[in-house]
């Protein structure tokens, strides 16, 4: 696979992206193709089937079927091939998550926990031992993983868990005693990744089986979703764990935790491209067939608004995620705070500049340069608000929740907008490539749209941030830098919606 461009989380704001420098779905290898094919064919073949016995909750059947899924690969992709695993690059592995989920969301929680949290904290963090005892039998399904966190009263809040771990007086193993809630898997797994305090404060990650003695599971839960995975509450008492299963490093659990979670956020999102795109198809198809006023749905233009909306946003998300598949994002502010990333300086560059700034482009050439200067100029503006708001509360920053998450909004939008830009724009030096009409029609309309839902962020920072007697000349400020002509968004929603139901699914 080809080398793309290393970058720092949040350096896309503060430095020009090249169409080259990034990846998109139009690059997969030969071999990644023939990976999503076979995913895809075992979903259909084997688990579709089966979707009425699978949220039936059927005895023994999710197992079976992640067994299967074992021998056919699939569970392996994540763990090196030293250890039974596949070794295989981040985009494979997403991809193969895309597939999968057209499988349906039960199937794909039990899988999604299986091949994430229930095998990453020892794929990450175990040692030589560790990885030999269990990565083999995960890679097959032999055993079957779960992940043990949530607590009656520790969720997001992780660090204020209960659970308790004691070393036993000939120091060979802990005893523990607590209780874990909501944990996926928990009906059948043969393995917890949990967490419990030593000595208590010190949060430590175990690894606990299922027939060490003393483990236990409540009744399934009554979900209003993906009701076919087995969701139970699972009891800890006086179990016994081998000092040889402690994960990492004593009261070092936070790290195995928080990093673990990272990664699974990143595969499911292969998992929501997956599930949407059978949305799309499935609505499609719907409004082909159900006729009112004497026509088929599909043929009114709020119908058509509303399909050609959830195109452009799979188009938008798949961009997204298989770009950060191929280089992992971190967490912007936290860099910029620490100078691991210019952000503050390069920040008080746009404050100072922001009275002379103008756009480039204000026209649109057909080509995308239009959304180009939209797009930069939308990273002005979260760079703008963000520098303003680190000036204002520095260390205190994290109890201004609000402003994080107008902050974050901005960033995530501009991430779509860019990917979605950049997809196009790769694609259309391609020579012949039919997909770009298509491509730039959905990224002209989602950078329309989106630059006004940054703008909307910034205003809104703003307010919350700057003084009274600045505000008006602030506001003012940012209104010239946005003299963009307008982009007739409904014709072009109609001319998306119009391919995607001749296609009858999405068309990339």
């Amino acid at each position: 696979m080809e080398e793309w461009k290393h970058v720092k989380g949040g350096e896309f704001l503060i430095e020009s992206i090249s169409p080259q420098e990034i990846f998109t779905p139009e690059d997969f290898t030969g071999e990644q193709r023939l990976i999503g094919k076979a995913a895809a064919e075992f979903a259909m073949g084997e688990v579709q089937p089966r979707r009425e016995d699978i949220e039936a909750l059927k005895e023994g059947l999710l197992p079976s079927l992640l067994k299967k899924a074992g021998e056919l690969g699939f569970l392996s992709g994540d763990i090196p091939e030293e250890y039974g695993g596949q070794g295989l690059d981040k985009v494979s592995v997403i991809l193969m998550m895309e597939k999968l989920s057209q499988g349906g969301g039960s199937f794909m929680a039990s899988y999604g926990v299986h091949t994430g949290p229930g095998s990453h904290p020892i794929i990450f963090f175990g040692n030589k031992d560790q990885k030999t005892r269990y990565l083999p039998k995960i890679a097959t399904g032999e055993m079957i993983a779960a992940y043990a966190l949530t607590e009656p009263e520790a969720g997001s809040d992780a660090l204020n868990a209960k659970t308790t771990a004691t070393l036993s007086p000939d120091g060979k193993y802990y005893v523990l005693n607590g209780q874990k809630q909501f944990i996926s898997n928990a009906g059948f797994a043969d393995l917890f990744v949990t967490y419990a305090k030593v000595e208590g404060d010190q949060f430590t990650s175990f690894i606990v089986e299922r027939n060490f003695g003393g483990v236990s599971v409540g009744e399934e839960e009554n979900k209003m979703g993906i009701k076919g995975s087995s969701t139970r509450s699972v009891i800890f008492t006086d179990v016994k764990v081998p000092l040889e299963n402690v994960l990492g490093k004593i009261g070092r659990g936070h790290v195995v935790a928080f990093n673990t979670l990272n990664m699974g956020r990143l595969k499911l999102g292969g998992g929501c491209i997956g599930s949407t795109k059978v949305v799309l198809q499935e609505a499609v198809t719907y409004a082909k067939q159900r006729v009112q006023f004497d026509k088929p749905i599909a043929e009114f233009g709020l119908i058509k608004h509303k399909i050609a909306e959830m195109a452009i946003r799979i188009f938008a998300m798949e961009s997204m995620v298989y770009r950060t598949a191929a280089y992992l994002m971190d967490r912007l502010i936290k860099r910029g705070m620490t100078n691991r990333l210019p952000l503050l300086e390069v920040a008080q560059k746009v404050a100072n500049d922001l009275s002379v700034l103008r756009p480039t482009v204000e026209m649109d050439d057909g080509k995308l340069a239009l959304q180009k200067g939209m797009v930069e100029m939308a990273k002005k503006f979260a760079l703008f608000a963000a520098g303003g708001t680190v000036q204002k509360y520095m260390m205190k920053l994290v109890d201004e929740q609000e402003v994080l998450a107008l902050i974050s909004d901005m960033v995530i939008e501009i991430f779509a907008m860019e990917s979605a830009l950049l997809r196009a724009l790769k694609t259309m030096e391609r020579a012949g490539d039919e997909k770009y009409q298509l491509q730039r029609a959905m990224t002209k309309v989602y950078v329309n749209d989106a630059f006004e839902r940054v703008k909307g962020c910034a205003k809104q920072i703003l307010s919350a941030i700057a003084e009274p007697d600045n505000l008006r000349a602030q506001r003012s400020a940012l209104k010239k830098l946005t003299p963009f002509t307008l982009v007739n968004t409904v014709m072009l929603r109609r001319e998306i919606a119009d391919t995607v139901i001749k296609m009858g699914k999405y068309p990339f």
